[in-house]
């Protein structure tokens, strides 16, 4: 063999050692440092995942006729479903007129809607979609319509203004128009839940009957147009849609209504939750979804009632709470009292109390400890016209103030 020969041999065999090691050096993991930095983590606790929002319908008017909050489970986990009926009287807020409720809400923004309905119920709600009465007609057909089991003959106006039977009071197929005015109308003297149980009868039905495909039922809601105002994308609502189909279909949805007093009849009944009665079913259908201070931003929540005060003093202190990162909850009226007093569930919680108390100037005495009459919220207070930011209420002719409904112990 010649020279060069053996030369040009050992060469290719030096390149592919080196290869070879180039290789292996690229294709083995580096070490890790001896003391390796910390990955970071949130600080922020996150609660557990529960989809939910709010379906409402709005009547001719703008006012909203029937709702209900919906929630739901991940896909990858066992279905389950909740639907929490609202009363449309419910009260949510407040302003220098009196209590608003649910229904007077209707023209707002659907993310400021779904915040008041939140916040009296103490849950998460990640969205709020409110149909017009057309929308939700819409809705209905794009189903092929409902049948529904009357037994109420639904009264209003044609055309031309004159009192007409919308629907009979039998057992029919409605679609589109019917089916909305057979959910948003209420006869004369007409109990809300009566028109409450028109709707869950008739939307149970479209949510059945949505096609199973989540860009089928995308496509559907988005197809509503302006007509549906909405706070969550298509995309969101139609996975909440169907997540509750699911969970009727195979019978694991949770359903209930939110127990509360009532002043006044039919359109004008004014509904104040009870938080103490209505904490168990709140909890029962939304056990993932509790507003918890310090998860997921969520600030301390204190429920007012006035016992005594006027509207404007309410709205005071709710600037007052809101200044100091607290949330102020309506509670609504209660029997007149010459002192104030604040509730709180525990005494873990009497720091908070005290907070309060320094906050509206009253004594540290004015802080008890009552899990009842603090249900639902952080804390309650009872507030009287003794402390510097609030006054007694100016009556009118009738002795009435605002739109508040009769005062309760």
């Amino acid at each position: 063999m010649s020279r060069r020969l053996v030369i040009i041999i050992g060469l290719l065999v030096l390149v592919i050692v080196s290869v070879a090691v180039a290789v292996l050096v690229r294709s083995t993991p580096p070490a890790p440092d001896p003391d390796p930095d910390p990955s970071p983590t949130s600080t922020t606790p996150q609660r557990p995942v529960q989809n939910t929002m709010l379906f409402a319908v709005r009547d001719n008017t703008g006012l909203i006729a029937d709702s209900v909050v919906l929630g739901t489970v991940p896909p990858n986990q066992p279905p389950a479903g909740s639907w929490l009926s609202v009363q449309p009287g419910l009260s949510v807020d407040i302003n220098a007129a009196g209590t608003l409720t649910l229904a007077d809400r209707g023209p707002a923004a659907p993310a400021d809607i779904n915040s008041n309905v939140a916040n009296q119920f103490g849950i998460a709600v990640d969205g709020a979609m409110i149909l017009d009465r057309l929308a939700f007609a819409a809705m209905v057909d794009a189903v092929g319509g409902v049948t529904v089991a009357g037994g109420t003959p639904i009264f209003g106006e044609d055309a031309e203004g004159e009192q007409v039977v919308l629907v009979k009071p039998t057992r029919t197929k409605l679609f589109g128009p019917s089916a909305a005015s057979y959910v948003i109308t209420l006869n004369p003297g007409e109990p809300q839940e009566a028109r409450m149980a028109r709707f869950d009868e008739v939307f149970r039905q479209v949510i059945l009957k949505l096609p199973a495909n989540v860009d089928r039922v995308r496509s559907i809601v988005g197809s509503l147009g302006a007509l549906s105002r909405t706070s969550l994308s298509a995309e969101e609502s139609a996975e909440i849609l169907l997540g509750v189909q699911t969970a009727l279909a195979e019978q694991v949805n949770q359903a209930g209504t939110a127990p509360t007093s009532v002043a006044g009849t039919s359109a004008d009944a004014i509904y104040t939750l009870e938080p103490a009665a209505s904490q168990p079913t709140i909890e029962r259908l939304f056990a993932d979804s509790i507003l918890r201070p310090g998860t997921d931003d969520a600030l301390p929540r204190v429920r007012v009632f006035a016992a005594g005060v006027s509207n404007t003093s309410v709205l005071a202190t709710q600037d007052l709470l809101a200044d100091n990162d607290l949330t102020m909850v309506w509670g609504g009226p209660k029997k007149d009292r010459a002192s104030s007093k604040i509730y709180v569930p525990s005494e873990q919680a009497r720091a908070l109390g005290a907070e309060l108390a320094e906050l509206l100037g009253l004594a540290a005495d004015s802080v008890v400890v009552n899990s009842e009459q603090s249900a639902g919220a952080q804390a309650a207070i009872r507030l009287a016209p003794d402390t510097p930011l609030t006054a007694p209420p100016s009556t009118g002719p009738s002795g009435t103030t605002g739109t508040s409904p009769p005062q309760t112990p």
